[in-house]
């Protein structure tokens, strides 16, 4: 027994022993764990390798899926990013999530998951992984009182490690606002008290830019060298080999600009001094700094920072103009390490630095290369961003939907069946049929139907707002007409007072009269000439104060759209015996197109009169680089020189081979020749345009125009710029809306011509081009009172794109075509780039790249996430509830019945046949309405009711009843809405063709007054220049005299007298009156002459049936002193001429008589009947 005990005894000490032994063999393994762990994260920035040897190791010794496992994991992790690993870091941090359940390293996890997707560019995964990063976060924060000192550490790393990478991220998608938000979450001194490697990361990232809001230039300086000095001494002093390369690559990045380094030098000297170890000049510090950076990095071996290091080495090289070192450097980064391919964001920004240093060594081609690289990566990682977060959850919408329609089907499905077990169970009853079910058929074609009521009533709506706004335009046309009508009244004044000027010269020649009535004479014609000279004056005042109101309509426009406009008008050619050939064209020209119709309608007209029986006619274009030129070409009898030389002048035209052909003045051609010229005088973008002819006797004529090309741009760019053209539009509804008007025309010309001037490789003029478009949109903008007065605009060039005001307008909700300025910016930034302004191309490739940004950002991403996390439980909700509808679905199976009778079968199947015809898309409703009689014939009757849950309904054969006569009615309203359409159509084009008309004519009246007042307006002052040489001690004889008279006033009274018929039988033939448009007008003007005051008149009777009414001003009118009211009392009394013409009612007119008082009173005398059909309301 003793032996017992005592053996008993000593396995019980042995057991404790063995017990004590393990527990203090695992609690020295997990100290040694601990201890690794923390040696691999304090070299987390001294030594890559170091950390992983360390990591690897308590790797090994930890238990697998504890907290010092996750420890050891994400420190593998930290290193496999750096050495832009992202597979194996990917890996490694997917299964730490999958396996540990610590709160704390999980949250490191998700937070070294955004950092992955921040270098991957890969947008909804970084939201994605944020979102779970926040779950952690707030799951410690409230669990927090209960943490170790060990583990509140480990959690302020991981606190201000999300925030400094969520401030990357943003500042990167260019949000500078929501990166500082971020930093501004950092608490420095926790950071100070317990972890020296993330203060110096705050350090940096406050330092290196970007992060700081809402101080001054000089401030911010200051504040952020500061920042960077101090994690340049305490990296240094603490042996963080990788913070001092990066504050050093920083402070590199600062001292590189040279107003920047000459503020840093004054103001912080000793510094600088303590930084320049190896007492380089100032110039070359900056490139000294960045070779250091670059030497401590490949001795840390970041792959991603060495990238980096060597990009900021090439800028220091560019700087100071090394430009081929700075290209090697650049090689460098690409080449030597072709994993940086994983980072686009990073090689974009050396694909740019390559482009700018290439366009410095002057290699176009490799420079064009390396930006068109820098565009795609800009563009491929805009559609990761936008596109990829929107994927998804589009298939998850689908596969809702998806879910939605399974459940809608089992629902009817189980209700059919309920009701099929409700009328088994009620025999008794007779069986009814789904009235319901077989009109839904009906009920879907008559909403559809309505639909597309809505549609066409819709059209006809805008169709009434085009044909209102098509009459106004008229309307406006029309008060123009009136004006120039007017002006030819005023110019044809002047030939009486010619005549009288020739008829006194003449009697002065017989010398027959004594020496004062010569005199008098004498003094009689000069009156004459200053008389003329006066008329002349108020005609060219009357011209400029109109001068602008009419002006080309330039756009741009396919060719083939006039052609068919041509070819449709045919039929006179066809009558002639003439074929018409027009070859079709893909050109696009930039001009007036209803000017470019009328030019090509009368070329061919004349080709047509000069074409005899069985000839034929071409029309065709031909493209150039810079313009196109439409031809017509006829198979007449061709022109000799003479005929060739005057062709564009004025003359009678007739085919001197046939007489009984039709001839002409030639003012088509004239006019033609004049609109040509209009075009070449408005910018040097039109200086291709020409209009000419060639011809040989016997061989038929050609006579072409030419107009510049319409831009149509098919760089990538431009669908980069359309693709975020919706997303530029999208502001809040709050914002400034900018509304198109001339500047903004202007604006689009200008930007055409630049991209135009790019093309072609002139960049300087491209620069020009570019300066005048941006004072005109600063213009448009103040007009918008988006620039306040003293506020700067847009620059062409600038030194912060942070503050350029597009920008700020962007952040600002404020509503315009941000396209424009992107395309803007982009073309700035390549003439820039060609002509080796490499500070102007910096400015306006960074305000382009953060507007791009800004414009295609996907701001509702972070919701979207939130959205798919609740979309996901209510998607497994809905497949509980699809389970449990399915399972109930074989017990309800047995209640199931199913019973119809032959003439229920017959009935469906017709009814079914019926509701295809009824639903088919190729036949009408009247032919429906047959095919459906037809088939419903007699031989099917119903004799009784359907009963279906007990309520009776019409008989079956009502439903076909109804349905046909839905479809007659159907059949009524849509013939009306045709008519309708019909009327509308032809509305729309007779008032086209008349506002057409009339735009065509202003401006042959236009230009036929510029032609009669530029070509006679000398020879009045030079009859009294002839005059006054008279008077003077001259050797001219009397004789001589007036015989220079006489020549002078003969060839003034055939000039003035050629032209004015010319424009008065334009005015007289051409024109067009509307009484009501007149009289309506008549009264705009009475209301200008009263102040803006509305009159009304006094009616009172006067002989022959004519009405005076009668109009009392408050002062003079026409005053002198005011010429509008002069040129308005001409185009007054211009109207009631009109009216009277236009009704026969000669006693038609106005007069106007002046008090002593100043006040005046306008008497207007028109017929009752006139009056009475005209008068307004």
């Amino acid at each position: 027994m003793k032996i017992f005990k005592s053996r008993y005894f000593a396995v019980v000490s042995w057991l404790v022993c063995l017990v004590m032994l393990t527990a203090s063999c695992s609690d020295d393994s997990d100290k040694e764990v601990v201890g690794l762990n923390e040696r691999a994260y304090e070299v987390h920035y001294k030594s890559l390798d170091s950390t992983k040897t360390y990591a690897e190791k308590a790797l090994s010794l930890s238990v697998p899926k504890s907290k010092a496992w996750a420890h050891a994991m994400n420190d593998l992790a930290f290193y496999y990013i750096a050495k832009m690993q992202y597979g194996e870091a990917e890996r490694i941090l997917n299964e730490t999530v999958k396996a540990t359940n610590d709160e704390i390293e999980l949250m490191i996890s998700r937070v070294q998951l955004m950092r992955l997707c921040q270098r991957k560019s890969e947008n909804k995964n970084f939201y994605h992984e944020r979102h779970y990063a926040l779950q952690h976060m707030q799951k410690i924060e409230k669990e927090y009182a209960n943490l170790s000192a060990a583990e509140r550490k480990r959690f302020v790393y991981a606190r201000s490690e999300y925030w400094i990478v969520l401030s990357t991220y943003l500042y990167y998608i260019g949000q500078p606002r929501g990166a500082s938000e971020a930093v501004l979450n950092i608490e420095e001194d926790a950071l100070l008290m317990s972890d020296m490697p993330q203060l110096l990361t705050y350090y940096y990232t406050v330092g290196s830019g970007g992060i700081l809001q809402g101080q001054q230039h000089d401030e911010l300086m200051r504040t952020e060298f500061n920042y960077l000095i101090r994690c340049y001494m305490l990296a240094r002093q603490c042996g963080y080999i990788y913070w001092e390369a990066n504050s050093m690559q920083a402070l590199s990045e600062k001292l590189q600009d040279e107003g920047r380094r000459e503020f840093l030098m004054l103001n912080f000297r000793p510094e600088i001094n303590f930084l320049n170890v190896d007492n380089m000049p100032d110039t070359l510090l900056a490139g000294n700094l960045a070779e250091r950076a670059l030497e401590l990095f490949k001795k840390y071996g970041d792959v991603y920072q060495i990238a980096g290091a060597w990009r900021t080495l090439s800028e220091a090289f560019r700087k100071v103009g090394d430009n081929k070192s700075a290209l090697i450097c650049l090689k460098n980064a690409i080449a030597n390490d072709t994993t940086i391919n994983a980072a686009p964001d990073l090689v974009a920004s050396i694909r740019e630095q390559m482009s700018i240093v290439y366009s410095a060594l002057d290699n176009k081609k490799m420079s064009d290369y390396n930006r068109n690289a820098y565009l795609d990566i800009q563009e491929y990682t805009r559609q990761d961003r936008m596109l990829e977060a929107r994927a998804e959850q589009l298939a998850s919408s689908l596969r809702k939907q998806d879910i939605m329609i399974v459940i809608v089907v089992v629902a009817i499905i189980l209700l059919i069946v309920a009701m099929a077990f409700f009328v088994y169970k009620t025999r008794k009853k007779a069986a009814e049929f789904p009235i319901n079910t077989l009109l839904q058929p009906l009920e879907d074609w008559q909403k559809a139907r309505s639909n597309y009521y809505e549609r066409t009533e819709v059209e006809y709506e805008e169709r009434r707002e085009q044909i209102a706004i098509l009459q106004n335009q008229y309307e406006h046309y029309l008060e123009k007409n009136i004006e120039q009508r007017a002006k030819v009244s005023l110019a044809s004044s002047v030939a009486p007072l010619i005549n009288r000027l020739l008829h006194e010269v003449k009697m002065l020649s017989y010398d027959k009269e004594t020496t004062e009535q010569r005199n008098s004479r004498y003094e009689y014609i000069g009156q004459l000439a200053s008389s003329i000279e006066q008329t002349n004056e108020r005609l060219t005042d009357w011209v400029k104060l109109k001068q602008g109101e009419i002006a080309l309509r330039i756009e741009s426009f396919a060719l083939q759209t006039l052609f068919d406009t041509l070819r449709s008008s045919d039929i006179e050619y066809k009558l002639k015996g003439i074929a018409l050939n027009i070859v079709p064209t893909e050109s696009v020209v930039k001009a007036d197109k209803v000017l470019t119709l009328f030019m090509l309608n009368t070329i061919a007209e004349n080709a047509r009169r000069f074409t005899p029986n069985g000839g034929s006619i071409d029309v065709y274009a031909e493209e150039t680089d810079s313009y196109v030129e439409v031809s017509v070409r006829d198979t007449g009898k061709g022109m000799d020189k003479e005929q060739l030389d005057s062709l564009f002048k004025l003359r009678y035209i007739t085919d001197s081979n046939d007489t009984t052909k039709e001839g002409g003045h030639g003012f088509g051609l004239l006019n033609c020749k004049g609109i040509v010229e209009k075009y070449k005088k408005m910018s040097s973008f039109f200086s291709v345009c020409s209009i000419g002819a060639e011809s040989e006797e016997g061989s038929g004529s050609r006579v072409f125009f030419r107009l510049p090309k319409g831009m149509k741009k098919v760089l990538m760019l431009c669908a980069l710029l359309l693709s975020v053209f919706c997303s530029c539009a999208k502001t809040n509804s709050i914002g400034v809306v900018i509304n198109e008007n001339d500047r903004t025309r202007q604006a689009n010309t200008l930007v055409d011509s630049i991209y135009y001037n790019n093309v072609s490789g002139n960049y300087h003029r491209t620069l020009e081009l570019s300066d005048s478009c941006i004072r005109v949109l600063n213009h448009l903008f103040a007009d918008s009172m988006l620039i306040s007065n003293g506020a700067r605009g847009m620059m062409l060039k600038g030194t912060d794109a942070d503050e350029a005001i597009e920008l700020k307008w962007f952040r600002d909700s404020v509503k315009m075509d941000y396209s424009l300025l992107l395309a803007l910016r982009n073309e700035v930034a390549v003439a820039a780039l060609a002509v080796h302004d490499i500070d102007l191309y910096t400015y306006n490739n960074q305000v382009f790249t953060k507007l791009f940004r800004e414009c295609s950002a996907d701001r509702s991403i972070a919701t979207y996430v939130q959205t798919m996390q609740r979309a996901e439980n209510n998607r497994n909700v809905a497949i509980a509830l699809l389970v449990l509808l399915l399972l109930a679905v074989f017990p309800a199976y047995y209640f199931l019945y199913y019973r119809h009778k032959r003439f229920y079968n017959l009935c469906i199947e017709r009814i079914e046949q019926i509701n295809e015809l009824l639903q088919s898309d190729n036949l009408s409703s009247n032919m429906k309405v047959r095919q459906i009689r037809a088939l419903w014939k007699n031989d099917i009757k119903v004799s009784k009711q359907i009963a279906v849950m007990n309520k009776n309904t019409t008989q079956i054969s009502g439903i076909v009843n109804r349905i046909c006569q839905v479809l007659a009615e159907d059949v009524t309203k849509t013939s009306t809405m045709e008519q309708e359409l019909v009327i509308l159509e032809e509305n729309t084009k007779r008032i086209t063709v008349n506002r057409d008309r009339l735009y065509v004519i202003n401006n042959i009246l236009d230009n036929r007054l510029s032609t009669l007042k530029h070509e006679t307006m000398f020879y009045p002052s030079r009859l009294k220049q002839i005059l006054q040489a008279r008077s003077s001690s001259t050797s001219m004889s009397e004789k001589e005299l007036l015989a220079a008279l006489d020549e002078i006033a003969s060839y003034y009274e055939t000039m003035y007298t050629t032209l004015l018929s010319q424009t008065v039988r334009v005015a007289q033939t051409m024109s067009s009156f509307e009484p009501s448009v007149a009289m309506q007008y008549v009264f705009v003007l009475l209301k200008r002459a009263n102040g803006g005051r509305q009159l009304k008149p006094i009616e009172l009777d006067a002989d022959d049936g004519y009405l005076k009414l009668v109009f009392n001003l408050a002062s003079q009118y026409p005053a002198a002193s005011n010429q509008q009211s002069i040129y308005d009392y001409l185009v007054l009394c211009q109207i009631m001429r009109d009216m009277g013409e236009y009704y026969r009612a000669r006693g038609c007119g106005v007069e106007t008589k002046t008090a002593s008082d100043g006040t005046s009173t306008i008497v207007i005398y028109i017929k009752k009947e006139i009056w009475k059909s005209l008068k307004l309301s």
